[in-house]
């Protein structure tokens, strides 16, 4: 009797590796039904792009077990249900390992929390692989603990935090911008930080966002198919673990920040009733009420003109300043741009807005708030004005202890609120966290 032993190629593993899927998590055999495949020589891994393609050379997936392959299917559709590629606007902070591969740190944060969840679920890695051990992970010497309670953009913080602190930074030059999303050919600068470590990983990110062109757009919404899915697995009870936190910050509900701004103004506004001043509006009725006297108020703007907020954010901000000063008779403002050092300091009161249209935005640099604050101390400006309003990336220093009420609202490719200081009496995001 003959003993036939059976080879799966590469396109029957990845087959075999889908009905095992079906069999283990409704969750990700959901999510995974909508990736394309496709063969390619020309890529010495796999792939992931966001058009949903999933990409592989036929060699590297045949030397992969079945449970391997099951592994990489479930981490890169995770990249897609996550929007990462979205949510990495402009984190794009580089290192160069030991072994001269340029990696996006957003990609490192991005692939921690996506094997954390595998692994908390029982999926096996490849050996190039990063992978958690209980909740944490030590990464250019930097310890990330509860992995499972932080999003990637807050790990993310944490190692260029650590990166800034204990690494080099070099300038390189790219020979492949290909592989970085550049045009192919072009030899450009760019700095990077330089590690002697090397930074395991089994597959490559090929986002091709071209926020002008809507050939680039998605032709599905993946929020709303994470949803589907999360929903699917949740009547089967059998909830992934670990995906709480992604699963939070991708379907928080977007609150428009100029309300929040106003909702915070209104309440340093003092008001008062006087019958000095009756309220017009019943008086035609023979009816009188007393009006609303409100007591003038200064409100500081402090704009950080740190290069990591564009220039739409910031008009955007200074558009919501000129209608605030509109809005409440009662409030002078003074503006104040800086960002390791104080630039302009402009006060405007009695709507007189012609001052904002003069306003010159300078710097760029990096941000200090200690700076500013010490000035607002040498000012005295605080025994005269109830708040601060401060407009930054939130990548700064701040004082211990504030002399002066303080709203902060993030903006650009900002940190973590929860990164922000704990004595602010509110923390704003212009944009999802």
């Amino acid at each position: 009797m003959t003993d036939l032993t059976f080879t799966l190629t590469p396109k029957e593993k990845i087959s075999k590796a889908k009905l095992e899927l079906y069999k283990r998590s409704p969750f990700f055999s959901y999510l995974i039904e909508y990736l394309k495949f496709i063969e390619r020589k020309d890529i010495k891994t796999c792939s992931i792009d966001n058009k949903r393609v999933f990409s592989y050379n036929p060699d590297f997936i045949s030397k992969l077990s079945t449970e391997e392959v099951l592994t990489i299917l479930c981490h890169e559709v995770m990249h897609l249900a996550l929007e990462h590629y979205k949510r990495q606007r402009n984190r794009n902070k580089m290192i160069l390992t030991s072994e001269g591969q340029i990696v996006f740190v957003w990609n490192i944060a991005c692939d921690i929390v996506i094997n954390n969840i595998l692994i908390k679920n029982g999926f096996k890695f490849p050996k190039n692989s990063i992978i958690p051990s209980e909740d944490s992970i030590i990464i250019f010497k930097k310890k990330i603990t509860s992995i499972s309670k932080k999003s990637a953009e807050e790990i993310y913080d944490e190692l260029i935090e650590e990166l800034d602190k204990n690494f080099e930074k070099i300038e390189i030059i790219v020979k492949d911008p290909d592989k970085l999303g550049e045009k192919a050919g072009e030899k450009f600068k760019l700095k990077a930080y330089k590690i002697n470590e090397e930074i395991k990983n089994f597959d490559e990110h090929k986002w091709d966002i071209d926020k002008e062109s809507k050939e680039n757009e998605e032709d599905i919404d993946w929020k709303k198919i994470l949803a589907e899915a999360y929903n699917y697995a949740k009547q089967r009870g059998e909830i992934p673990l670990g995906l709480k936190r992604e699963y939070e910050i991708l379907n928080k509900s977007k609150i428009n920040w100029r309300i929040l701004l106003r909702r915070e103004i209104s309440k340093i506004v003092p008001t008062d009733f006087t019958w000095s001043k009756p309220n017009k509006k019943y008086i035609w009725m023979d009816i009188y009420t007393p009006g609303i006297q409100k007591e003038s108020v200064e409100v500081l703007i402090a704009i950080d003109t740190s290069s990591s907020v564009t220039k739409k954010e910031l008009s955007q901000f200074i558009s919501e300043i000129i209608s605030i000063a509109k809005s409440f008779e009662s409030i002078k403002l003074r503006i104040i741009t800086h960002d390791a050092r104080v630039y302009e300091d402009i006060l405007i009161k009695d709507k007189d807005l012609n001052k904002l249209k003069k306003l010159k935005i300078r710097g760029g640099g990096g941000t200090d708030h200690r700076p500013l604050y010490k000035y607002i101390k040498e000012k005295k400006y605080y025994k005269n004005t109830k708040l601060l309003i401060s407009f930054t990336d939130g990548y700064s220093e701040f004082p211990k202890k504030p002399i002066i009420p303080t709203i902060f609202i993030l903006a650009g490719n900002h940190v973590a609120k929860s990164r922000m200081p704990k004595w602010a009496i509110a923390v704003i995001s212009c944009n999802r966290d």
